[in-house]
């Protein structure tokens, strides 16, 4: 009698290339077990266009990668508010930061940033990240809110949500940081603060009032948003013989992490757009189905 053991295929990260790596699994190997680790709790997403669904001009339905039927019409295991403290190479293993422990044949790094603001004040209420799609649920709910915004961070995303808030009736300052004018905005509102960045946030317990900018100059604030992609974070994979460079998982042509049976792709690997990602995670898929299928099964 001969038989061949059904992998288990680990996936971290709930992003473009996490979930195309799930998807490509699930639909070629449905008897398989793939799990899926999201880090919030929100269903995959494209986050490159989460600047449109912020603006309104997208519907959450359209910026999502698939509808909630599709894990449990898959046979997938898709787990919320998942977050990686370690993965042990050697024993098959990764560890959650809810003491949950899960083991693996084959493991696929999907994820790999996370929000950064290291500035004095950031916890004040009224001061946000926008990094996910939770970020721009509350950053929309912030257009109702009365009193002056200031908007900083990556230009392209500053530019929009200033608009944004502009259109919305509030007194808006974006701050960027490369200086230079933007020829879309009319008018003082927004109005544009070249060369400079927020230093520090200025309040009284959590209440937020102003922000200290690089110059020296105080800036009164009801709502300060940050646009920022996130840093590299691969901490959960050091330590092991996956090799880390810049803060991501260093990977050779096959996008295998130094292990055969581990794969790093998407922002976990290196930057990429939403459509690289979601190639790099089909390719990775693509390498696992291959390697299953040139094993010779075990006779019993």
């Amino acid at each position: 009698m001969s038989v061949q053991k059904t992998p288990q295929v680990l996936i971290i990260g709930a992003t473009n290339a996490g979930f195309a790596a799930c998807r490509r699994l699930s639909e070629a190997k449905p008897d398989w077990k793939v799990t899926l680790l999201a880090q919030d709790d929100d269903l995959p997403y494209n986050c490159d266009l989460l600047p449109d669904y912020l603006e309104g001009k997208m519907s959450k339905r359209e910026i999502l990668l698939c509808e909630e039927g599709f894990f449990s019409g898959h046979n997938v295991e898709f787990a919320r508010s998942a977050a990686v403290s370690g993965i042990d190479f050697p024993r098959q293993r990764v560890y959650l930061k809810n003491n949950r422990r899960l083991a693996y044949d084959y493991l696929i790094v999907a994820g790999g940033r996370k929000p950064a603001l290291d500035i004095p004040g950031k916890g004040k209420e009224g001061v946000f990240v926008f990094f996910g799609l939770s970020d721009a649920d509350e950053i929309r709910r912030r257009l109702s809110i009365p009193g002056n915004v200031v908007v900083c961070g990556r230009a392209d995303d500053s530019r929009r949500l200033a608009g944004l808030f502009s259109s919305a009736g509030r007194t808006v300052k974006l701050l960027l940081k490369e200086g230079g004018e933007s020829s879309h905005l009319p008018g003082d509102n927004p109005e544009i603060l070249g060369g400079t960045d927020i230093v520090e946030i200025i309040g009284e317990g959590k209440e937020l009032k102003a922000v200290r900018l690089s110059g020296g100059k105080i800036v009164e604030a009801a709502s300060v948003i940050f646009c920022r992609r996130g840093n590299p974070c691969m901490d959960f994979a050091a330590g092991g013989e996956a090799e880390i460079e810049n803060g991501r998982i260093k990977t050779g042509g096959n996008l295998r992490a130094g292990v055969d049976n581990v794969f790093a792709c998407g922002e976990a690997a290196a930057e990429s757009g939403a459509e690289d990602a979601r190639l790099q995670g089909i390719r990775a898929a693509d390498e696992i189905l291959a390697a299953e299928s040139g094993k010779t099964e075990a006779v019993v």
